[in-house]
């Protein structure tokens, strides 16, 4: 799953001992730009992912992919929002896509270097 929005809030990191050693978290909310705006939480878990979430700053605008996951505890469920995926979000879509038709499509070069060589061959079938 994936949404839009800007880094609202970016919450402490909290590390722990487990099972299988030491794991890190850090959660961060972004605010959507509706016209009702929501603020979502989500967690990072893993040093990589911690690291990924420190090159970013509050109102920059990102695409967070996560996964939604639930769970029962005595009764009542607890909803975790974890992003595996944080992307900035282009302030100029347009100067994308005109960097894009600029850049020469693969297939459409290698159809004018096999066009010579299918003139040079003449086959009578």
């Amino acid at each position: 799953m994936e949404i839009q929005g800007k880094i609202f809030k970016i919450l402490e990191k909290i590390s722990g001992e487990g099972r299988f050693g030491t794991w890190v978290k850090q959660s961060f909310v972004i605010e959507t730009e509706e016209e009702y705006p929501k603020k979502v939480c989500f967690d990072m878990f893993g040093d990589d992912k911690v690291r990924l979430l420190s090159t970013y700053k509050e109102g920059d605008e990102v695409n967070v992919s996560f996964n939604p996951d639930s769970r029962e505890y005595e009764g009542r469920w607890y909803t975790n929002l974890r992003a595996w995926k944080l992307e900035t979000v282009s302030a100029n879509p347009e100067n994308e896509n005109s960097a894009n038709e600029e850049a020469p499509n693969l297939s459409e070069t290698q159809a004018e270097e096999k066009a010579p060589e299918e003139e040079k061959e003449d086959l009578p079938f």
